[in-house]
């Protein structure tokens, strides 16, 4: 079983909303004329500030939907390479009508950790099980060998993230950004059966990784399957991760 990156091309309105609003979904347009009059169709509003590539937005009513559309290079075609959930309030508005080239960059790529940030707390949505954010490799890497992904990113708590990001392989590393315990350790390569159960997995810090081979002694992992992997570090005790941190050094 794995989680999978989807492409898709819509030709009409009903297909790109079908396809926009589905984790893990984006969406390649043949031709920027196509893309462009879909999204008028759809009652998304452009940024026209910002002139190094599209962004649009689209009220949902308790939400907004945020889209960047990037060219996919050599072609004619163009993608959507983010999609982000906002929070719908008058603040955020005016933080998405003012972005521009200056300051689109370091406006959404922070991830609102503390006071200070220029977006703060209440900018995206929070959920331990739908993303604020999803990124998606470039299409043009579909036929080859070379990693295609995608990440998401999940605001579980105030303040607190965590990103997942997904190979084309299916192989999984999860990442948890706060300044709780954890911060510095990273589950990686998670790989699961067809059955979703938990194969193998590695863990690393900055200095280095081990397999899940070597670590078997110290975590049970019988719990953790597809659905669930995001609360791995959840039940495994202060000691035990030190311990793991003593390991990789």
């Amino acid at each position: 079983m794995k989680k999978r990156i989807r492409y898709a091309k819509p030709i009409t309105v009903d297909e790109l909303e079908h396809i926009i609003f589905k984790v893990g979904k984006t969406a390649v347009f043949d031709e920027i004329s196509l893309q462009r009059a879909l999204f008028e169709q759809s009652g998304f509003n452009a940024i026209p500030a910002i002139t190094d590539c599209q962004y649009f937005f689209k009220d949902l009513g308790e939400h907004i939907l945020l889209v960047s559309v990037d060219i996919i290079v050599n072609t004619k075609q163009v993608y959507i390479s983010r999609k982000s959930i906002i929070l719908n309030n008058e603040r955020n508005l005016n933080i998405l009508k003012n972005l521009n080239n200056d300051s689109y960059i370091p406006t959404l790529s922070t991830l609102g950790d503390s006071n200070e940030t220029a977006i703060g707390n209440e900018f995206y949505i929070k959920s331990n099980t739908k993303p604020c954010n999803e990124v998606f490799d470039s299409p043009k890497y579909l036929n080859v060998e070379e990693s295609n992904f995608t990440y998401e990113i999940f605001k579980y708590q105030d303040f607190k993230y965590r990103r997942e990001q997904i190979w084309l392989t299916g192989v999984i590393d999860v990442q948890y950004i706060s300044n709780e315990d954890n911060n510095n350790l990273i589950v990686t390569d998670l790989s699961f059966s067809e059955y979703g159960t938990l194969i193998s997995y590695a863990v690393e810090n900055k200095k280095g990784s081990i397999k899940s081979t070597n670590l078997n002694s110290l975590i049970d992992t019988s719990h953790v399957n597809i659905d669930n992997y995001h609360l791995f570090f959840q039940k495994i005790n202060k000691e035990t991760l030190s311990v793991i941190e003593m390991l990789i050094e």
